[in-house]
């Protein structure tokens, strides 16, 4: 659910990518021909996926392989320096360095981080010190992530990862804290 509209706007950038190349309103802003990149990159990093959908090419790896999978694309001007650059979204780039064993790990802690997160907010007493307000505070932090790694390559912003998982692992030690001192009772 989340990937479709990061697939979606690329897929409009390339069918419309004639309209996009004569924007007045890109070029005013002095960003002409910065799209033009971008359909580039997308299209190397769908072709690298397509290569080895699977365990991808590892970890970090795009600046290394990039250039053998940015290829000119009839009607967007080759400028040379797009390769090694990332598309900006966290999804792409783990599909085309971690295939889809990476994805499916990156979705399951998310996944897995949300229930707990949900079952403990179920379960806490609302008299708890910082009980419920500290789930809260996660599902804030959670949905700040999620909008975040759809436009921002996540891993050269080191504060917003650790903050999301160090309160997905305060949620799971609340989580286990509580079963056990249910389970004693």
């Amino acid at each position: 659910l989340i990937v479709l509209p990061i697939y979606s706007s690329f897929v409009f950038v390339v069918k419309f990518r004639e309209c996009l190349a004569h924007s007045l309103f890109l070029q005013k802003l002095g960003l002409f021909g910065l799209h033009h990149a971008k359909v580039r990159i997308y299209a190397g990093f769908d072709r690298m996926f397509l290569e080895k959908p699977i365990f991808g090419f590892g970890f970090n790896t795009f600046k290394e392989h990039s250039f053998k999978y940015l290829h000119k694309i009839e009607g967007i001007p080759y400028r040379g320096w797009e390769e090694g650059l990332s598309p900006h979204d966290t999804f792409s780039g783990i599909l085309a360095e971690l295939g889809l064993v990476g994805l499916g790990l990156v979705f399951f802690i998310i996944f897995n981080s949300i229930r707990i997160s949900v079952s403990l907010y179920r379960k806490i007493p609302s008299d708890v010190f910082l009980g419920r307000g500290l789930v809260a505070m996660f599902a804030g932090i959670t949905l700040i992530f999620l909008i975040n790694i759809q436009f921002i390559e996540m891993r050269f912003f080191v504060f917003p990862n650790s903050l999301f998982f160090l309160m997905a692992g305060i949620m799971v030690g609340l989580a286990q804290r509580l079963q056990l001192n249910n389970s004693k009772v």
